[in-house]
């Protein structure tokens, strides 16, 4: 790689190791605190069996033990959380690697104090249950956004579902012994309905619905220009690379071998643009409006509520 693009151990190890870890070079600088709360909501439901372990471990290690397995996992997880924790830049699956050794930490807590944790662990998912459906009921209320809202609205059953399978889950986990199994069931289950119940706000973050509008209009000739936005997802939904106008962001690297792959400004994009022949262009409606307004041709493909696709005429 690096005989082929000389550019690549500065930019790969330098800058996207060292330079991100040390400095805030990318938009993606939290508080030292940042994975306090997603350590807390990753451990869900588990946060009692989860302090516990954490807070106790390392003392009930025996000194004397050629290997320790129990303080090796608390260290594991303590050096991943601390490590990515003093860094510059953040981001929530980062300290993905130490729930493994947490999962594992938890289980090997004693029996009696695992069996305390889950109970009160029933009782907190029929709480969240509560919540849940109280949630599904007073949703409309916190919608402001005409544009957003409909779209929000249509989260009002799949709370209402996930609350009911929460609360029940929970009673039924209360009244069993061994009530592990049961909740995690319970867990699995609500996360589920929320995962399929998140596709009606799904053309707000991604590219399929614009791309279905669109795809059987592109032919092999169509240049695809992407102008002050960059939707990842629409590349992979449309099997097209995209021209970026007036935007670089992570995509810099590369704009600078290849130059010919972006636009530099909204200006040089509206002379190329009336030159071609066929083309199609995603923006958000604030450029559309601001070229629309400079008589730039345009006219509207296809619409989501925060994207549009446009083509000359």
């Amino acid at each position: 790689m690096q005989r082929h693009v000389p550019q690549f151990f500065d930019f790969f190890f330098i800058r996207e190791h060292f330079q991100r870890f040390l400095t805030r070079i990318e938009d993606r600088y939290e508080p030292v605190w940042f994975f306090m709360p997603v350590l807390a909501a990753g451990c869900l439901p588990w946060i009692l069996p989860a302090a516990r372990a954490l807070g106790g471990a390392w003392r009930s290690c025996d000194a004397q033990a050629d290997f320790e397995p129990r303080a090796f996992l608390w260290v594991w997880i303590v050096v991943v959380f601390g490590f990515f924790s003093i860094s510059d830049s953040k981001l929530i699956p980062y300290i993905l690697p130490l729930f493994p050794a947490l999962a594992l930490l938890m289980a090997s807590s004693p029996a009696d104090a695992l069996r305390r944790d889950l109970a009160r662990t029933c009782i907190g998912v029929m709480a969240a249950g509560v919540l849940f459906m109280a949630a599904a009921g007073i949703l409309p209320a916190l919608l402001h956004d005409p544009a957003r809202a409909p779209y929000f609205r249509e989260l009002r059953l799949p709370l209402l579902v996930m609350g009911l399978v929460a609360a029940g889950g929970g009673w039924i986990a209360r009244g069993r012994r061994d009530s592990a199994a049961a909740l995690g069931v319970t867990v699995y289950l609500v996360i589920i309905i929320l995962l399929v119940g998140t596709r009606a706000v799904g053309p707000l973050y991604s590219g399929a619905s614009l791309a279905a509008q669109i795809s059987h209009t592109i032919t092999p000739g169509t240049r695809l220009y992407a102008v002050g936005t960059y939707d990842q997802t629409l590349p992979f939904y449309l099997a097209r690379t995209m021209t970026l106008v007036d935007f670089r962001g992570e995509l810099e690297f590369g704009l600078g071998l290849e130059p010919d792959k972006g636009v530099p400004t909204l200006s040089a994009f509206a002379t190329r643009w009336m030159a071609e022949p066929e083309a199609l262009a995603v923006m958000e409606p604030d450029t559309y409006e601001l070229l629309r307004a400079q008589a730039v041709p345009m006219v509207i493909r296809a619409s989501a509520p925060n994207r549009l696709i446009v083509s000359r005429k």
